[in-house]
């Protein structure tokens, strides 16, 4: 029977409340945005900059953790707090859809910066780009080690930083989804403007509403689990 022993988390240093990322654009998004975006009861948002807010208006990035450095954060974390041996730990899994980059993937990164702490001999497998679906693809994977290697331990890590990958939000105005099919209803906007907006709202809200999230850079996070697993939260 596999079942967890340990689980961590690690979040950026920065942190944002949803009222003050709402603040900064107030002058760019409309009411009824506004409220569906307050309405969401997410009250603080992480991320893996430090001036977000002011990167949505047009300022340059700055980062300052990133999907790498939470992964080994947590990871390091999740193993201490533990207190077992390092060395029945025969798997490493890191699972990711925003890497720092394409290579060396995270598993390898991972294994690279926690030097005596995870063992040399330590498999490895990085899933990388594979959607919300890889969390549960990464425990199967994990149950199928464990059951193939009785008295192994296996980790599995899930590391995201997604602010770095959103777009500024430029246009200098951005409405909600009702009131953009009101418009053309009423015949303010044609069809190619409907289909513009239609396709920039949910990313108005997407950058409002979920900079790293508590599960998120929002999420930055591993758990650790098992009998002999080790599985993250997400």
């Amino acid at each position: 029977m596999i079942s967890m022993i340990s689980a961590s988390t690690a979040t950026p240093q920065n942190r944002i409340s949803t009222t003050e990322l709402v603040a900064s654009m107030m002058h760019k998004l409309s009411p009824e945005l506004i409220n569906t975006i307050c309405s969401l009861g997410v009250e603080n948002r992480y991320s893996a900059m430090d001036n977000y807010a002011d990167f949505l208006t047009g300022a340059s990035m700055n980062p300052t953790s990133s999907t790498t450095e939470l992964g080994v954060n947590a990871t390091r974390k999740c193993i201490e707090e533990w207190g077992g041996d390092p060395s029945q730990i025969g798997l490493l899994i890191a699972a990711t859809n925003t890497p720092d980059q394409m290579l060396p993937c995270l598993a390898s990164e991972v294994m690279a910066r926690t030097h005596g702490l995870l063992p040399r001999s330590l498999s490895t497998v990085s899933m990388q780009s594979q959607g919300c679906s890889v969390m549960l693809k990464s425990v199967e994977v994990a149950q199928w080690y464990l059951a193939a290697n009785p008295g192994k331990m296996a980790v599995v890590l899930m590391s995201e930083a997604h602010t770095p990958y959103v777009a500024p939000l430029l246009r200098d105005e951005y409405h909600g989804f009702r009131e953009i099919a009101r418009m053309r209803k009423n015949g303010k906007i044609n069809d190619s403007e409907f289909e513009q907006q239609r396709t920039e709202t949910p990313l108005a809200e997407l950058v409002v509403i979920s900079p790293e999230r508590n599960r998120h850079d929002q999420f930055i996070g591993i758990r650790c689990g098992a009998q002999r697993l080790f599985s993250p939260l997400i």
